[in-house]
């Protein structure tokens, strides 16, 4: 784990294209995630949130006892610390002598697309959902401050726990697949059948999926083909939806394995090397999070 924790400083409810009359099992199914949420006992989420920091401290007292360390570029960690009200872990760099200056690095350090990359090489590392979901659970940041000694000025990057977790979940999607090199035309031929399915399904659109979920559309963007749903935070958060987002998803894959015309979707979307995306957005908080099913998920779905 602290292996890990270095690596980053260095550098539907179920509807797929079907008829409206098979939502009904898959309201179900994720009506029964919305149940557990509103009758979860209080105690226990405040046991689980004590487990969380509790971890994260453990976790950061073990880093320290390395520190301080070496980093590429000339860099030197010299302590990681753990606040409370609110719960941030930061990380304290020394740049030294760096070949960078202080105005184009923290120029760079601002751009979503470095911010992204960190997450991106963090989240990729082996054995650290434990820590990612300590962290949401905990509703714990983090904090990289970088310090130019020859300049006396300090420059930091911060990660809010929703964006560590989306990191994680869209750890495995291709943003940049080799056939958007395509022209336009070709990649909409590439497509074709897909975009056939999804036109299909769009009609459908807005439908109720249960009481306080609607689905509001189904995009295809490259090779991502997204579902989106609004729902009606009403005796829960969309964070909360999010912390048992698992059990949504074993219940989307029993549907998948149970029925032949999804299927039969999945095998174009494995065909055309896509991923399937299922985004949930609260319309009180506005948060909103993706189950991600990547082609080599979809690929165990196809008989």
């Amino acid at each position: 784990m602290k292996r890990i924790l270095f690596s980053i400083l260095a550098v539907i409810a179920a509807l797929t294209p079907l008829p409206a009359q098979n939502s009904k099992h898959s309201s179900k199914e994720y009506g029964n995630a919305l149940a557990q949420i509103k009758v979860q006992n209080s105690n226990t989420a405040a046991k689980s949130v004590a487990d969380a920091k509790s971890y994260i401290a453990n976790i950061v007292d073990a880093v320290n006892e390395d520190l301080p360390q070496t980093l590429p570029m000339g860099m030197l960690m010299t302590a990681v610390n753990y606040s409370h009200n609110p719960e941030c872990v930061s990380y304290f760099i020394i740049m030294g002598d760096s070949p960078v200056s202080f105005s184009t690095f923290s120029k760079n350090l601002s751009k979503p697309e470095i911010k992204n990359s960190f997450l991106e090489s963090f989240v990729k590392n082996e054995g650290v959902e434990d820590f990612v979901n300590a962290l949401h659970t905990a509703g714990c940041t983090m904090k990289v401050t970088y310090y130019f000694s020859p300049d006396e000025k300090s420059v930091s990057v911060t990660f809010t726990p929703d964006e560590i977790l989306n990191a994680w979940n869209n750890r495995n999607v291709n943003h940049n697949p080799t056939v958007q090199e395509k022209p336009q035309t070709q990649n909409n031929q590439y497509y074709s059948e897909i975009d056939e399915s999804i036109s299909s399904s769009k009609s459908l659109c807005p439908m109720k999926v249960d009481e306080q979920t609607t689905w509001t559309d189904v995009k295809r963007e490259g090779n991502r083909v997204t579902y989106y749903y609004d729902v009606i935070e009403d005796g829960f958060t969309i964070s909360q939806l999010r912390d048992v987002q698992n059990i949504i998803r074993r219940n989307l894959e029993k549907t998948f394995s149970q029925n032949a015309l999804i299927q039969e979707f999945f095998k174009s979307l494995v065909k055309k090397n896509c991923c399937l995306i299922y985004h949930y957005k609260g319309l009180t908080t506005k948060d909103s999070f993706d189950i991600i099913f990547t082609p080599a998920d979809l690929k165990t779905f196809v008989k």
